[in-house]
């Protein structure tokens, strides 16, 4: 019996490893791909800048349209500058941070950091969550993220008020 484990955890490392190495593979194209894009992305930022500076100071109607609309693209540039933000994030170099850790102890940590921002919305949140869940190989920290992002996803699509609720299974 013993030696099945010695065999089963071996195995489990092995895989652990490849997958890892798979993985920062993965996170190293995505990081460069998202750099690639940066580049163009900031250049057209900075041309947008100068050519904001160039029409602010007209005052025909055209001249108004034509900011109005250049205003609109910057706020476009900006977005994709913080979606790529977010992607280089969550495709960061390097290996995750795996530990043993308790899924509904880390629910209801980020429950506590975000009730008082869900409240000031009118959201109550709605924990459901399952008994006796064994603990899980987790990065905490991106984990944690994850919520918050899904959260917050939530959160604009109930501008009215409303029931977030959050649930685990077993």
């Amino acid at each position: 019996m013993s030696d099945e484990r010695t065999s089963e955890t071996d195995d489990l490392a092995r895989d652990h490893r490849r997958l890892q190495s798979h993985y920062a593979e993965i996170a190293s194209l995505a990081g460069g791909l998202a750099h690639e894009i940066r580049n163009p992305l900031s250049t057209i930022g900075l041309n947008l800048e100068l050519l904001t500076e160039d029409l602010s100071e007209g005052d025909s109607p055209r001249d108004r349209r034509i900011l109005q609309k250049l205003t609109v693209v910057q706020q476009q540039c900006q977005h994709l500058d913080r979606i790529l933000n977010d992607f280089l994030q969550f495709a960061r170099v390097g290996s995750l941070e795996l530990h043993r850790a308790d899924l509904n102890s880390t629910v209801h940590e980020f429950i506590e950091f975000f009730s008082p921002q869900a409240a000031e919305r009118g959201i109550d949140i709605s924990p459901h969550l399952a008994a006796n869940l064994s603990p899980v190989q987790l990065d905490v920290q991106l984990w944690q993220q994850v919520l918050m992002n899904l959260s917050r996803n939530a959160l604009q699509a109930m501008p009215n008020g409303g029931v977030l609720e959050l649930q685990t299974y077993g």
